[in-house]
């Protein structure tokens, strides 16, 4: 069905699932992609080069678009099996020291004070889980240049839709401010060199490579890596 101009698809019956999901054409989610990707800062102008053909590599066989070859990365690496295992494990290992008692004080004080104080364990399990996240793919020396990245992103998450879907009776200010400040601390990460953030996952470091390899802007980089990041 069409409502206000897009296109909906409403399954009725559990038989018809798997016919659905392999219309990989209707399935496409390339057109939501755009809209995401504008939404965390790639220029438009430039937004044709992130889905163009490229030459065949090692990494990229089939000379896919820097979008499907982002999406087949993440996917081999979330699929049952070694790198899979080391992503989890590293997980577990960032979870262990975020909730380590004296992380847990130093985040909330009042955990030891004399006076009894409300802690939303909503907040604390999404600063947590987003804190994981950038010390699972990224190296230490994103939290070393921006600290405070994951205390906003419950709010960044909140507000995105309004990036997505802007309109000139929304107000853009909030999440804009915390994607400006996103997007600083992840081109100060481009910055460095390979030696100095030598943890990142292998999936991190091959799309940085191949960032450079076909001379995708700064700008569109970083925006890149907060979707990542965020997603």
């Amino acid at each position: 069905m069409i409502i206000a101009g897009d296109r909906y698809y409403v399954i009725t019956s559990p038989e018809d699932t798997r016919p659905f999901f392999a219309d990989v054409k209707a399935m496409t989610t390339d057109g939501f992609l755009d809209r995401a990707l504008l939404a965390f800062g790639c220029a438009p102008e430039r937004l044709h080069t992130l889905w163009q053909r490229n030459t065949p590599t090692k990494v990229n066989p089939k000379g896919k678009n820097l979008i499907h070859l982002t999406q087949d990365l993440f996917k081999h690496d979330l699929v049952p099996g070694p790198t899979l295992n080391v992503l989890l494990e590293r997980y577990q290992g960032a979870l262990d020291e975020l909730l380590s008692w004296d992380r847990l004080v130093g985040a909330y004080p009042s955990l030891v004070s004399t006076q009894t104080e409300a802690i939303s364990l909503y907040d604390i399990c999404a600063d947590f889980i987003a804190n994981a996240n950038q010390i699972v793919l990224f190296d230490r020396a994103l939290l070393a240049i921006d600290p405070d990245m994951a205390v906003e992103m419950r709010t960044f998450t909140d507000e995105l839709w309004k990036l997505v879907h802007r309109s000139r009776l929304v107000d853009t200010t909030e999440v804009t401010r915390i994607l400006r400040q996103y997007s600083s601390a992840f081109k100060s990460y481009l910055q460095l060199p390979p030696e100095a953030r030598p943890n990142e996952t292998p999936v991190i470091r091959t799309l940085l490579e191949t960032y450079a390899e076909l001379g995708i802007h700064e700008d569109d980089r970083a925006a890149m890596l907060v979707m990542i990041c965020w997603a």
